[in-house]
């Protein structure tokens, strides 16, 4: 598996769009330390990141919007936040 700023943005993505849950996130971030290999611009820092996601599930850790915010940024992204109402109930 190679592992780019891009991979890991489209990771964080899928996260925050509830594409992917929270365990599968980590579970990523795992086997990306383990397996991948780390490519393209600026890999210390996509390496840091990918780090910081496999604790994610660790309550001392966590990982908040400021987080994923910060995360993007760091990567070369941005995130902006869509509310929209229920479709039926309200």
């Amino acid at each position: 598996m190679v592992v780019t700023r891009e991979t890991v943005a489209q990771k964080l993505t899928a996260y925050l769009q509830q594409r992917v849950t929270l365990k599968d996130l980590v579970d990523w971030a795992e086997r990306a330390l383990m397996d991948g290999e780390f490519a393209g611009e600026e890999i210390e820092t996509v390496r840091d990141i990918v780090a910081r996601l496999g604790l994610a599930d660790v309550l001392a850790f966590g990982l908040t919007w400021e987080d994923c915010l910060t995360y993007l940024r760091r990567l070369g992204y941005s995130a902006t936040a869509v509310v929209e109402p229920l479709p039926s109930q309200y």
